[in-house]
């Protein structure tokens, strides 16, 4: 979504965020020379799903400088 947009509504209404699994946080000096370096590698992940039941309950806002310039963006 562009930076120069929302989306605003009913949130419980409209969607259910799903939590695959609890977060995963790896870390490991074992990468190339990482351990001699003092480095360490850190993998973090979690699964999340958004399942949009009712889409009418949401709607996109646009900002005014989206409207200003023709709908270019402030960046465009």
């Amino acid at each position: 979504m562009a930076a120069d947009k929302s989306r605003v509504g009913n949130l419980q209404m409209a969607a259910t965020l799903y939590d695959r699994w609890a977060a995963q946080v790896k870390v490991s000096t074992e990468h190339a020379d990482f351990f001699v370096r003092n480095l360490v590698a850190i993998s973090a992940k979690k699964r999340i799903g958004l399942a949009v039941k009712q889409p009418l309950a949401l709607t996109m806002t646009i900002s005014e400088t989206w409207l200003n310039t023709g709908g270019r963006g402030a960046w465009g």
